[in-house]
C-alpha cells in the first residue's frame, strides 16, 4: 500500500485526459488535496466536479504534482501551468531555447512538455516537488525527470492511499502543549549553533551530524549571492555540503514520523473544540481534522469566462467561546469564531509535503 501525504496533508496539482472519442487527448489541470474524491467529481459520480470537464468525458488521472509547503503555492504552479505564456517567469525560459514547448496546453502531450519545463527549472527544480504517475500517457516524462533528480513514483487509482494532515502550525504539532485553561508550555531541548535560540523538531536538521538549526538561519546560510530561494550549502557543523530541498524532504519525513504520536483528533464538548488524548493516528478515517461537525475543506475553485481564479473555498475555523471577555462585550449567543491552533505565539515555518511509503 502506497500513502501519499504530508505534515500538513497533501496539496497536489493534476492533469486528466479525456477518454471521449469527440475529443481524444484533451486534457484539464486542476488542484486537489484529495486525487481520489476529484477523479468522482470530475466524472460525475458525486457533486463538486469543474464545468470545463462537464462535457468532455470520461476522465482519468495521468498524473499529480506533489510536495508543495502551501496551498497557495500549489496553486500559483497550477495556474502557471495552464496558463504558461501568461507569466514572465515561463517566458524567460522560452527566451533561453527555441525548443521548449510553452504553449497553453490543450492536449496531454502539450501538458506534460510544459510539466517537464517548469519542474527541472528553477524556482520549481528548487523546492522538494515529486510527481506520482496514474496511467500510462506519463511514461514517457519519467526518464527525463529522473535524470534532473526529481523522485518519480509509479501508481494506480487503486493503490492510492491519501493521508490527511493536520491543519494547524508545525511548532504547535509538534512542540507545544496547551492545557484546557489556554496557557501553552514549549519545551526546546535543542540550541541552534548560529542564533544560540532554542528549535523545536519542526526545523531543519543536518543529515549528516543531527545538527538541527532554526529553518530561517539555515535559509540564510544556504541561500546565494544575487539569490532569493536557498540551494545549497555546508553545515557549519561538519562542513558536509547539502541540497536545500533534501533538508526540507527530510524534515518533513521525520514531522510526518512524529506527527503519528501526537494525538490529534478533535471532540466537540459543550461547544468547544478539545484534543483527544486517547485517540491514534491509525483512526484518521473517523476524524475532523479542526472542524467540529462541518464537511471537509473542498478543492474547487471558482473560475470566471477567461479561465481566471475568481476565489477559493475558505478553510472551515472551529467556533470556540471566549470566556475571558465580559458579558458585556460578548454575545452569548454569537461564539467568537477563532481556532486556538492557528494562533501560535511564535512564527514557525510550513512543513513540505513528503511521500511515506509503507506497506
Amino acid at each position: 500500500m502506497t500513502i501519499f501525504s504530508g505534515p500538513r496533508g497533501l496539496f497536489a496539482c493534476y492533469c486528466l485526459v479525456a477518454e471521449s472519442s469527440e475529443s481524444p487527448k484533451r486534457c484539464y489541470i486542476g488542484f486537489t488535496n484529495n486525487p481520489l474524491r476529484r477523479i468522482r467529481q470530475h466524472n460525475r459520480k458525486i457533486a463538486g466536479g469543474a464545468r470545463k470537464t462537464s462535457r468532455y468525458g470520461p476522465w482519468r488521472m495521468v498524473l499529480f504534482v506533489g510536495g508543495f509547503s502551501t496551498k497557495v503555492s500549489a496553486l500559483k504552479f497550477e495556474y502557471i501551468w495552464t496558463y504558461p505564456t501568461r507569466s514572465r517567469y515561463v517566458n524567460c525560459i522560452s527566451a533561453t531555447s527555441q525548443k521548449l514547448r510553452l504553449a497553453c496546453p490543450r492536449s496531454i502531450s502539450t501538458a506534460l512538455d510544459v510539466l517537464v519545463t517548469l519542474l527541472i527549472h528553477p524556482p520549481f527544480s528548487l523546492q522538494p516537488l515529486y510527481v506520482v504517475l496514474l496511467d500510462a500517457e506519463g511514461n514517457r516524462v519519467k526518464s527525463q525527470l529522473e535524470q534532473h533528480s526529481v523522485p518519480v513514483f509509479v501508481s494506480t487509482m487503486e493503490a492510492l492511499q491519501i493521508e490527511p494532515g493536520v491543519r494547524a502550525p508545525s511548532d504547535i504539532i509538534y512542540a507545544q502543549c496547551t492545557s484546557s485553561n489556554g496557557t501553552t508550555d514549549t519545551t526546546f531541548t535543542d540550541v541552534c549553533p548560529i542564533c544560540q535560540d532554542g528549535v523545536s523538531p519542526s526545523n531543519v536538521q543536518c543529515m549528516q551530524c543531527s545538527a538541527r538549526f532554526c529553518i530561517t538561519c539555515a535559509g540564510k546560510l544556504f541561500t546565494r549571492r544575487n539569490t532569493l530561494i536557498p540551494c545549497f550549502g555546508k553545515c557549519p557543523i561538519c562542513k558536509r555540503e547539502f541540497q536545500w530541498k533534501e533538508m526540507l524532504r527530510k524534515r518533513a519525513e521525520e514531522l510526518v514520523a512524529g506527527r503519528k504520536s501526537v494525538p490529534h483528533k478533535t471532540q466537540a464538548v459543550d461547544g468547544q473544540s478539545s484534543l483527544s488524548q486517547n485517540s491514534s493516528y491509525d483512526d484518521y478515517d473517523t476524524i475532523s481534522l479542526l472542524s467540529s461537525s462541518s464537511e471537509p475543506e473542498k478543492d474547487d475553485i471558482s473560475r470566471d469566462e477567461s479561465g481566471t481564479v475568481a476565489s477559493v473555498q475558505p478553510v472551515s475555523s472551529v467556533a470556540l467561546s471566549d470566556s475571558s471577555r465580559s458579558p458585556a462585550t460578548t454575545s452569548p449567543t454569537k461564539p467568537l469564531a477563532i481556532d486556538p491552533l492557528l494562533s501560535s505565539p511564535r512564527p514557525c515555518a510550513l512543513p513540505s509535503d513528503v511521500i511515506s511509503i509503507t506497506d
